[in-house]
């Protein structure tokens, strides 16, 4: 009885076979990748840094004390950078048609292990509006956190914010990729026709093999 498993030999012929179907299937997958890509609203993401430094004040004692103050608060920082008071300023002056619950969506904020610098990335329809985002929250942050940890109106911050790294519109979006998402759309269509073909030849054989063990045996013998 033949063997129902193909040999590499076999896998070859059977994707000669199946070509045809095979590079419809890949072409299906290139066209479906290339039409999300097409369809797809473009994102941009830019990023602004922002150094903290401390400052020994009266309230905080020594150098020592005072940063290890700032260590302790660190934590607290991205939630600083996301809130009202400060996107609420950035809204109004890039003249947004956002509001603020849509901003926040578009803002991340991380904090590096063991370091006092915060980076602010936006997201946003355009490069410019991206940096413009970033640049813009990065400022509003740096005097939110200054006017946050003074003891009083008229004392000294505790915590310096310096402008690390401005914003720079990206030369390219991040999503949807056409140098990735369509070769990966082509590869995927065209495993799903050999997957298909495979299938399908496994199906004939079988079929063949079983209306041959179906056959009455010829007599005379």
């Amino acid at each position: 009885m033949e063997e129902v498993g193909l040999s590499l030999y076999s896998a070859w012929a059977v994707l000669r076979r199946y070509v045809v179907l095979i590079v419809i299937a890949t072409l299906a997958g290139g066209l479906v990748a290339t039409g999300h890509v097409v369809t797809t609203d473009r994102v941009y993401t830019a990023t602004a840094t922002t150094l903290l430094t401390a400052v020994p004040t009266d309230d905080t004692g020594t150098l020592s004390q005072s940063v290890q103050f700032l260590k302790q608060r660190m934590s607290s920082y991205p939630s600083v950078a996301t809130s009202q008071d400060v996107l609420g300023p950035v809204i109004s002056d890039l003249s947004l048609d956002m509001d603020i619950a849509t901003v926040r969506g578009d803002v991340a904020v991380t904090v590096p292990e063991d370091t006092t610098v915060v980076a602010i990335t936006a997201s946003a329809s355009t490069p410019s509006l991206a940096a413009d985002i970033a640049n813009g929250v990065s400022s509003r942050f740096s005097r939110a956190v200054e006017e946050l940890e003074k003891p009083n109106a008229k004392a000294v911050s505790p915590v310096r914010a310096t402008s690390l790294e401005d914003a720079v519109a990206p030369r390219g979006a991040v999503s949807p990729r056409p140098g990735v998402e369509v070769p990966l759309g082509l590869i995927l269509g065209f495993a799903a026709g050999v997957f298909v073909a495979l299938v399908v030849e496994a199906l004939r054989v079988g079929g063949r093999e079983a209306a041959a063990s179906e056959a009455p045996v010829g007599e005379g013998q």
